[in-house]
């Protein structure tokens, strides 16, 4: 399952809030801790600011799983073209770099070459695991306006 610091997502949240992106209220919740919940909205300077980056934005090596969940989370349907685009942008991209991080020949006989063997093959998996998670997205947005038309 994908782990994550609870503490960095509401910095992350707190900061997007102090740059006008979101609002937040606490609302009452009789499943949460204390009865109430803090609940966060994206402002219209928000949405705005998605779409742009979006339609513009530069998508390369940095980008990891939660801007692809964000994007998909802050689009509207008439950003599904647009959105499908940056996906396979992206997908190529992924699939470049994972095909770029080859297995070592030979086995690996030393403690740092075990652990450097370890790492690539992580990283190749992380690519992997972004291709899923786009393909997903994809298959979604294709299959929303496949029903739509």
């Amino acid at each position: 399952m994908w782990q994550f610091d609870r503490r960095r997502v509401y910095e992350v949240l707190s900061s997007l809030e102090a740059d006008g992106l979101l609002w937040s209220e606490v609302v009452r919740d009789g499943t949460a801790p204390g009865g109430y919940k803090r609940v966060f909205h994206a402002t219209l300077r928000g949405v705005e600011t998605c779409s742009v980056w979006l339609q513009e934005g530069e998508f390369g090596l940095e980008l990891m799983r939660g801007d692809i969940h964000a994007w998909l989370l802050l689009s509207r349907p008439e950003e599904a073209p647009a959105l499908l685009a940056k996906l396979a942008e992206l997908e190529q991209d992924c699939m470049g770099k994972a095909e770029a991080i080859k297995e070592p020949a030979g086995s690996s006989v030393g403690w740092g070459e075990r652990m450097f063997s370890q790492q690539r093959a992580g990283i190749r998996e992380q690519y992997r695991c972004e291709l899923r998670s786009i393909s997903r997205a994809r298959q979604e947005i294709e299959e929303y306006l496949a029903e739509r038309t």
